[in-house]
């Protein structure tokens, strides 16, 4: 477990947030700037496929219509623990989906990566569907507990295009 990961389940003693930055490779930022996601409703299929992974078996769509400026998004599937979120914000486009990685953090079926922990065959594969919201708007949350868990996670993220590290 990485030290974001570790930080989290602290943060319900504290009450205090912790800051952590995104992290990708340049061809990630590159094929989101050229285009995977041109429309809006890309964003809203994405989180559906996010769902469906993560084997929800209802997902609500709540807006503000006609005005949009508010849309929310939930489901009730597994949820992110504090190591699969880390991973999901350090790992931009390396999706733990469909791999060793995904088996070993409790995001794919143990006996098999390509299906999701309840058995479904995974949708997703890039690592980079959540930020397709980027089509809507460049502030938003995610709120998730797991089962079982003591905590929710609130993830409060703004996408900011930097070419620096600092």
């Amino acid at each position: 477990m990485g030290k974001l990961a570790n930080d989290i389940p602290k943060t319900l003693a504290t009450g205090k947030p912790i800051q952590a930055r995104l992290k990708t490779d340049e061809r990630v930022l590159v094929r989101i700037t050229e285009g995977i996601y041109r429309q809006p409703s890309s964003a809203l299929r994405e989180l559906i496929s996010n769902a469906y992974d993560a084997d929800a078996t209802q997902v609500t769509i709540l807006t503000d219509a006609p005005r949009f400026s508010r849309i929310i998004v939930r489901d009730d599937g597994n949820g992110l623990t504090p190591e699969v979120l880390e991973n999901l914000i350090e790992h931009i486009g390396a999706s733990s989906k469909q791999s060793k990685l995904g088996t070993k953090i409790g995001v794919t079926n143990p006996n098999d990566s390509s299906r999701s922990r309840r058995g479904r065959k995974l949708i997703g594969r890039m690592g980079i569907g959540l930020f397709s919201v980027a089509q809507l708007t460049r502030h938003f949350q995610i709120i998730t507990k797991t089962e079982g868990s003591n905590f929710r996670t609130i993830a409060d993220i703004i996408l900011n295009m930097q070419s620096d590290d600092g």
